[in-house]
């Protein structure tokens, strides 16, 4: 359909997936990006090119959908086509607010960061371990443990922790959030295993060389 459309329109172009540094030339042309379907992490693509995104509550997006931030770095429409068109034409004829919210997606980019990801990712799980009930089963018990099966041993007593972390294939962010967690792991004596449930294919243009992240890798 948007085939057919572009080919009888000659302000239309149609270029069809585009990765990497051709993605990034082809963002480059535009003054806003639209999707007024499932936002994923394609949000991010809007933050660090400066580009304001349009979307609708359509109730399908991804979790990434809290980053935007409505009248601060994009905007959310009624999901229905005049509305979604409103808010277009708003932002085309409102140069002001454009750069306003061209302004809120560079204060988003050096928020939502890949190092950040990665930190956030490593520390909730370390806190997770560090946390009760796990925390109380790996010291002596005390009197106040009546009800609780604790072992009487140690933490120098107990196996290194073996931590597993399961995703359906892994892509590059994957592969950022174990890598970092596997420098975690290592200063901590834990071992890490990565499972993968499928290898990757062609959907995302890229290969994510989980084969060079030094960790221990399943797929």
């Amino acid at each position: 359909v948007v085939q057919d459309f572009a080919a009888s329109r000659s302000w239309c172009k149609w270029v069809g997936a585009r990765h990497g540094r051709e993605k990034a030339l082809h963002m480059a042309l535009g003054q806003v990006l639209l999707n007024p379907g499932m936002v994923g992490l394609g949000i991010l693509d809007s933050f660090v090119m400066r580009l304001p995104l349009v979307t609708t509550d359509c109730g399908i997006h991804s979790p990434e959908i809290a980053y935007l931030e409505p009248e601060e770095n994009g905007l959310v429409t009624a999901d229905n086509l005049p509305a979604f068109v409103k808010g277009v034409a708003r932002l085309f004829d409102d140069t002001v607010l454009r750069g306003r919210l061209a302004s809120g997606c560079d204060a988003a980019a050096s928020r939502y960061t890949l190092d950040q990801m990665a930190e956030h990712f490593c520390e909730g799980i370390v806190r997770a371990l560090d946390a009760p009930p796990l925390a109380r089963w790996m010291r002596e018990p005390r009197a106040s443990d009546i009800g609780y099966a604790v072992p009487a041993r140690k933490r120098s007593a107990i196996p290194e922790w073996h931590i597993a972390v399961i995703w359906q294939r892994f892509l590059p962010y994957h592969v950022a959030r174990i890598g970092r967690l596997r420098e975690r792991c290592a200063a901590l004596g834990y071992r890490l295993t990565a499972i993968e449930v499928a290898s990757q294919d062609a959907s995302y243009g890229f290969d994510p060389a989980v084969s060079q992240a030094g960790f221990d890798h399943i797929c």
